[in-house]
């Protein structure tokens, strides 16, 4: 089945082709198989490639988000799985994203670098919710609910 064909049919896109560019220029695929390119640019990933590291991965599953126009980005354990050169590529291109997070992550370093507010949860309840420095300055606080002081 063509790319136009597959598209017309509403299932799953014709992914390998699409990163291909092989249909890049089909005025007949919808829209929506297209993320906004503008997102994409924001993320540095319009040139993505067939085979993506999990940094890209992640990269381009914020572009799609980011496409979205959302009020608040929620991100859960984001920098789990980078290596520390990816992990500071996300870190910088999530403070320059000019929207509200929402961020739940044990990355006390992340946190102490992007956000100037912080809640600390534990087993569903708000346990502590002020500035950043001041929670990570609370080392009894930090211990009692599972978080490393840095």
């Amino acid at each position: 089945m063509d790319c136009r064909k597959r598209a017309a049919t509403g299932k799953q896109p014709c992914r390998e082709r699409l990163a291909k560019a092989e249909c890049a220029n089909d005025k007949h695929i919808p829209l929506w198989l297209w993320r906004d390119e503008a997102a994409l640019q924001a993320v540095q990933m319009s040139g993505f490639r067939d085979r993506l590291s999990v940094e890209e991965k992640k990269r381009i599953t914020i572009a799609t988000v980011l496409s979205m126009n959302p009020q608040i980005l929620v991100l859960d354990e984001p920098s789990a799985e980078l290596d520390p050169r990816a992990r500071r590529t996300l870190i910088n291109l999530l403070h320059e994203l000019p929207i509200t997070m929402l961020v739940s992550t044990h990355d006390m370093k992340l946190v102490e670098e992007l956000f100037p507010r912080t809640i600390v949860m534990d087993e569903g309840v708000i346990v502590a919710d002020r500035k950043t420095q001041e929670i990570l300055a609370d080392a009894k606080l930090l211990e009692a609910h599972g978080l490393e002081k840095l």
